[in-house]
């Protein structure tokens, strides 16, 4: 961001960046903010009065030196952030109208308003030094300011700028001197104090078995599960039964209807000739190494 002056107040912001001209090879301005300063009324309150001083926002990274406006050339610097701090929890970066911590004292450091705090030598949270929270010497305020400025050089957020500066480390004198471990008095092993009572439940859980081991791989027994069986018949392993010709599924099929024939003739008898004929079968069954029945 940039910041010129000398512009009339009555120039609105909106006429401003519409009217505005950037030299070429620089980046557009999108916004402009008029700063303004504090002052007192006569009946004693604050009122902020618009000043000449317009806060430009620009698209690129790189400043124009000069922008143009109603064919008059102003002059563009860097705009510095300012240093904030909240006059309720005493931190940087936020207000109080803003401030959603708890309050706490300017002077001491500790958890209540500043305002009724009566500590003669005051102390200050992050550096530990013997002034108030919005002193402008405190080491701290300094590093702010500094983080601020890069921010404002560079065009960098404020994680990128606060790593390149240290923070403010307290002293180990000082923190072992407002240590709240030295107030408290050791009691001698001799002293008449009750000693403490643990309350503390004990549990037991039973001790899990031993697990037999387990047999391990075992390389000939997973080859017998795999291996393909040897096939011993002409149908193969599956099938068990022999295969049948295409004769011995007629002669089936005529022995079958032969018995349903001579089935029917049961109640009434069979002629001479059909026994003469059975006979004969009877005797070819008997040459074939078949046992048959004797046909009465």
């Amino acid at each position: 961001m940039g910041i010129i002056r000398q512009v009339p107040v009555e120039w609105s912001m909106e006429e401003l960046v519409t009217n505005i001209e950037v030299p070429s090879g620089y980046g557009g301005v999108v916004k402009a903010r008029r700063l303004s300063r504090k002052s007192m009324n006569d009946q004693n309150s604050p009122v902020w009065i618009p000043t000449q001083s317009v806060v430009l926002t620009f698209t690129g990274q790189k400043l124009a030196p000069h922008v143009y406006c109603y064919l008059t050339s102003l002059p563009v610097e860097t705009y510095v952030l300012p240093t904030i701090q909240c006059n309720k929890c005493c931190r940087f970066g936020h207000v109080k109208a803003q401030c959603r911590s708890s309050p706490r004292c300017f002077k001491c450091a500790q958890m209540h308003e500043g305002e009724t705090c009566t500590v003669e030598t005051p102390t200050f949270l992050f550096c530990s030094g013997s002034h108030n929270a919005n002193n402008t010497s405190c080491p701290e305020h300094s590093r702010q300011k500094a983080i601020k400025l890069v921010m404002s050089q560079e065009s960098i957020s404020y994680l990128e700028a606060s790593a390149r500066f240290p923070q403010v480390r307290r002293p180990f004198a000082d923190t072992v001197r407002s240590s709240p471990n030295n107030n408290i008095m050791s009691t001698s092993p001799n002293s008449n104090h009750p000693k403490s009572i643990s309350y503390k439940k004990t549990t037991f859980t039973t001790r899990r078995p031993n697990t037999t081991a387990t047999p391990g791989y075992d390389r000939q027994a997973h080859r017998d599960i795999v291996r393909e069986p040897d096939s011993q018949t002409l149908n193969g392993c599956a099938l068990t039964q022999e295969t049948l010709s295409p004769n011995d599924n007629l002669i089936e099929q005529l022995a079958d209807i032969l018995i349903n024939i001579i089935s029917r003739f049961s109640d009434t008898g069979l002629p001479n000739k059909t026994l003469t004929s059975l006979t004969q079968l009877t005797t070819l069954l008997s040459n074939n190494g078949i046992q048959a029945d004797p046909v009465e």
